[in-house]
């Protein structure tokens, strides 16, 4: 983008390497044809790759549209992180959020699918995005300024659909407790026997019904530093008061004094140790969501 005085250039709306400064005009043609992929004069330097959806404006862009044209979602200052999975490849998942929290996935590191096998991402709307077919994934998204700066309040929310039952708690979105304990989490939005559950610390709020297999379904935690509150397909259904905030060392402070956290967040799996994945089961994941509010 040149507005007549600076060059910004994106990667994925977001300005990579910062701006410079730069004087004069555009020049004016010189009778040489617009070349895409390759130079205008002798056709040389081709380009050796694929190229999409080109755009040539005569006002420059200011950086909202420039997110909308990546597919972006201007950061709104509570939206941290969204996964809508209708990623090109199964390498990475692209954080349409706008803060830049990409998942890197594992398909390799995971056993062969079974009765218990991994998570499998999908879109539940379009029925365009085969990654779910083809590929048997967890993600894991590092941490960052915008992740450790949920301190007081949380939403989660994604679309679901089990394959099949499973026993113990499969989770859906997770962050561990220090040192990457499974049993202290930060937060952990889950299935436990079938049930939705969120779990903060060693408390939790579980429903009582279990979730319907072989069919999509909207869930979501919300907690306002005082209330946990589950919902299915937009209704509440149940509620428990929880002590004090999110830090990481007590149930009583689960989110607050993050800091400098390095602990990242799992999708679909958690990682029990630098090698070893856990806790994942036969299910689909779409629309992820996490919001730094209730």
């Amino acid at each position: 983008v040149y507005d007549g005085a600076n060059v910004a250039v994106y990667v994925d709306g977001a300005v990579s390497g910062g701006t410079a400064a730069v004087s004069g005009t555009i020049q004016a043609s010189g009778g040489e044809s617009l070349t895409v992929g390759a130079r205008s004069i002798g056709g040389g330097n081709q380009f050796l790759g694929s190229i999409d959806e080109l755009k040539i404006y005569d006002r420059p862009l200011v950086a909202t549209e420039v997110q909308a044209q990546a597919g972006v979602t201007p950061p709104s200052g509570d939206l941290i992180v969204y996964h809508d999975f209708e990623d090109p490849t199964p390498a990475s998942l692209f954080d349409k959020s706008g803060n830049g929290n990409h998942a890197s996935t594992y398909a390799t590191q995971l056993p062969p699918l079974s009765s218990n096998g991994p998570p499998q991402f999908r879109s539940p709307h379009d029925g365009q995005n085969s990654l779910g077919i083809a590929y048997y994934q967890a993600g894991e998204i590092p941490a960052s300024a915008s992740i450790n700066s949920l301190t007081s309040a949380i939403s989660i929310s994604a679309w679901v659909l089990l394959n099949a039952g499973t026993s113990g708690v499969r989770p859906f979105v997770s962050r561990q407790g220090p040192g990457g304990s499974t049993s202290n989490d930060r937060f952990k939005l889950a299935q436990w026997d079938q049930r939705l559950t969120f779990q903060m610390g060693y408390q939790d709020v579980t429903d009582t019904q279990v979730l319907p297999k072989n069919t999509w379904v909207h869930v979501a935690a919300v907690y306002d530093g005082t209330v946990a509150r589950l919902y299915k397909n937009g209704v509440e259904v149940t509620s428990v008061t929880k002590n004090g905030g999110m830090a990481a060392t007590s149930p009583v402070a689960l989110l607050s004094n993050l800091g400098s956290d390095t602990t990242p967040i799992f999708i679909g799996a958690e990682k029990e140790d630098a090698t070893s994945w856990g806790g994942y089961g036969d299910m689909f994941i779409d629309e992820l969501k996490i919001h730094g509010r209730p």
